[in-house]
């Protein structure tokens, strides 16, 4: 059964009775190159000698544990499986809970959990750093789960995540760019690299949204936090401040005495914007 086949998806959920429900953002993927794209992205071989890989690695235990949020129909949850020994499941919706373990059949690698991501305790299933998010998610979830997941332990390796395009352009957005904010920063502090990999148009999903998409790369750092995870949060909490007001100049935003600090001990423009700083640059005001 192919399950990224338009006609597939609307027969299966007439099946069930069901259909796709705005207040869970389900629009399914129905464009096989796209679904390729994802798993190729993750480091999941889909030509004929990758996937006899796969299952070699998956034999081995190679491939990391997966988790997946909001597996819908199972489009991607099928295919996750090929390579994996253990895949974590988040699904919200409790009537597509039921259509995932008919389609899926419940293989003893596959962990369906019947909550949202909000409430999903990951620490009861992964450990830091050992587990890799593969997702089509839904998109009002976006910015909780890069904040979230980037920010808290335990954080996934990597992050291959379908989002709305312009929440994936913020999230990769540098210094001086337009869509610059405080959650590009968070992204930057955390990876060690992110990246757009390929935009997706609305047609590749049913129903169709009306935003194009973004398949979004994020490569953790292990070693964000050997700089010491006050001078993490000392970071996150000057840039929050700052960007609360974005349009003003930092000599505006920022407290009088951090101001005091920078004008006295670095080279720091004080009409610059929070958008303007570099990384680099938020890491030496974190220390004034």
């Amino acid at each position: 059964m192919d399950l990224s086949n338009k006609q597939v998806v609307q027969a299966l959920l007439a099946k069930f009775k069901i259909g796709p429900k705005k207040s869970f953002g389900q629009n399914f993927l129905i464009d096989r190159s796209v679904l390729d794209v994802i798993l190729k992205t993750a480091g999941l071989s889909v030509d004929q000698t990758g996937a006899q890989h796969a299952v070699e690695d998956k034999r081995a235990g190679h491939v990391q544990p997966l988790l997946e949020i909001g597996p819908g129909i199972g489009t991607l949850t099928v295919e996750l499986l090929k390579y994996t020994n253990k895949l974590v499941a988040v699904e919200a919706d409790h009537e597509m809970v039921g259509v995932l373990q008919k389609i899926t059949e419940m293989p003893s690698n596959l962990t369906i959990i019947p909550t949202t991501i909000q409430h999903f305790r990951r620490q009861d299933y992964f450990q830091d750093g050992q587990y890799k998010i593969v997702a089509n998610i839904p998109y009002s979830i976006s910015s909780y789960l890069l904040n979230d997941y980037l920010q808290n332990s335990p954080r996934p390796s990597e992050m291959i995540l379908m989002l709305q395009k312009e929440v994936a352009q913020r999230a990769i957005a540098k210094a001086s760019d337009s869509e610059r904010s405080l959650l590009s920063l968070v992204v930057e502090l955390f990876s060690k690299k992110a990246e757009i990999v390929q935009i997706v148009p609305s047609a590749a999903f049913w129903p169709e949204p009306k935003v194009e998409s973004a398949i979004l790369r994020i490569i953790i750092d292990p070693d964000v936090e050997t700089q010491g995870i006050a001078s993490v949060q000392s970071i996150l909490h000057i840039a929050k401040i700052a960007f609360s007001q974005r349009r003003k100049k930092i000599a505006n935003s920022l407290p009088v005495e951090i101001c005091h600090g920078i004008s006295l001990r670095s080279d720091i423009d004080l009409n610059l914007r929070p958008q303007d700083l570099t990384l680099d640059q938020w890491k030496i005001i974190s220390t004034l």
